[in-house]
């Protein structure tokens, strides 16, 4: 599929760069899910080490499908979404969130999310972007943003969904770019600005905070005695 294509080609750059690394020291493992799959494309891994991506047998290649599978603890798991044609996976959080891209027999695209309980739920770009075709879902953080691209039939674009389900799209303008695609998103920094108690809870707090000073003086009187 079209989204191998691009994985294949960030994967030549990393090999066209290794000689400016050559210095580093690095342990690689290989990663080949078991017979009968023939083909095995990692994509994604999380802080526990979890593996997510997708392989496929010579049965689904001869039909051009695939599956997803995860890899944890050293122990293969189908993840396929219901009622699809084939499933592809993109990324993996610390919480054991997945998402991926799934192609239903209408031969459409579409982005999915699956939870830590194995719920999947889907979701498509916004009516607003009615040209989408061939949507990617590439990467989630730990609070639940997704990121990918898509293409709206000559230019890929990146988009950024919030774990609300509001979406922006990501265009890189600078250096002569025509094309963006969103492979990955983290946080790095979370700031409290302003927090707004509400007023029972105020009063709670007051009320235990009184209550904790008669207390006190209570036991400053008992020991005066």
């Amino acid at each position: 599929m079209r989204r191998h294509l691009k994985r294949y080609l960030s994967v030549l750059g990393l090999a066209l760069a290794l000689p400016l690394i050559a210095l580093a020291t690095f342990e690689f493992q290989k990663i080949d899910r078991p017979l009968p799959y023939i083909a095995t494309l990692p994509s994604g891994i999380n802080d526990a080490g979890w593996i997510v991506g997708t392989a496929s047998t010579i049965k689904q290649k001869a039909f051009g499908t695939e599956e997803g599978f995860l890899l944890r603890e050293g122990q293969y798991e189908k993840i396929f979404y219901t009622g699809a044609r084939d499933t592809d996976l993109g990324g993996i959080n610390d919480q054991g969130e997945i998402v991926g891209t799934y192609e239903d027999f209408s031969f459409k695209d579409h982005c999915f999310l699956r939870d830590q309980s194995g719920y999947y739920a889907s979701f498509d770009m916004p009516s607003m972007i009615s040209n989408a075709t061939i949507p990617d879902c590439n990467g989630i953080n730990q609070g639940g943003d997704t990121v990918g691209s898509y293409s709206d039939g000559s230019t890929n674009h990146g988009w950024w969904r919030t774990a609300g389900g509001t979406f922006y799209q990501l265009d890189v303008s600078f250096g002569g770019a025509s094309n963006t695609e969103a492979w990955g998103i983290k946080v790095t920094k979370v700031e409290v600005k302003q927090v707004d108690i509400p007023e029972q809870m105020q009063r709670a707090i007051a009320r235990q905070a009184e209550a904790e000073r008669e207390r006190r003086a209570k036991v400053i009187h008992a020991a005066g005695e």
